[in-house]
């Protein structure tokens, strides 16, 4: 969905520096960016970056004071306007199971909210309890007695183990593991 730099800008509610009508058609690392696309930079220690990538366009601190050669957008929060951007220029590129899906295995005593939605072979078991507008994506795992939150996101292949509390508006991507038994070692005498 392509977007011209001042609209860009006037959905961060960021500052823009350079040409408004820039056209944007996709968001790349700054190194790995190509003409139309838009990077960010999160800390202005990265700013010589600027100079070097072809992408069109670059989100960048407000902290940073210089111009550049191509437009930039200054913002508060780097990384929460990456996020607002991907949903605007990328939307449904991932999208979000509906409501449960039949292969779901949940306990009979496991508390899902209506507005939740899981995807294929999540499993939730017993006393475990899943927030409003939660979604969770297939093959995740939920523990015994663990408590999610309102609004969160759990990618592909999330393990949540027994008696873990979330809490709402959380977001783990493929693969995370939350309440296994931490690695260490203990030296014994002879």
């Amino acid at each position: 969905m392509p977007k011209k730099v001042k609209e860009i800008a006037e959905l961060l509610g960021g500052e823009l520096v350079g040409s408004p009508e820039v056209t944007i058609k996709g968001v790349n690392g700054i190194n790995e960016a190509k003409e139309g696309e838009l990077a960010f930079i999160l800390n202005p220690k990265h700013e010589a970056l600027i100079d070097s990538t072809k992408a069109s366009c670059v989100v960048v601190p407000k902290d940073i004071k210089r111009a550049f050669s191509k437009p930039t957008i200054k913002v508060d929060n780097p990384s929460i306007a990456f996020s607002k951007i991907i949903e605007i220029l990328l939307p449904g590129r991932i999208p979000h199971p509906r409501g449960v899906h039949a292969s779901a295995i949940i306990q009979k005593n496991a508390v899902i909210a209506k507005t939740a939605s899981l995807g294929a072979y999540v499993v939730v078991e017993e006393g475990a309890s899943i927030g409003d507008g939660t979604v969770i994506y297939p093959f995740c795992y939920i523990g015994k007695n663990t408590r999610v939150g309102k609004n969160c996101v759990f990618y592909p292949n999330v393990t949540i183990r027994e008696e873990v509390l979330v809490g709402d508006r959380v977001i783990m991507h493929p693969g995370t593991v939350i309440g296994s038994d931490g690695f260490g070692y203990d030296i014994q005498p002879n």
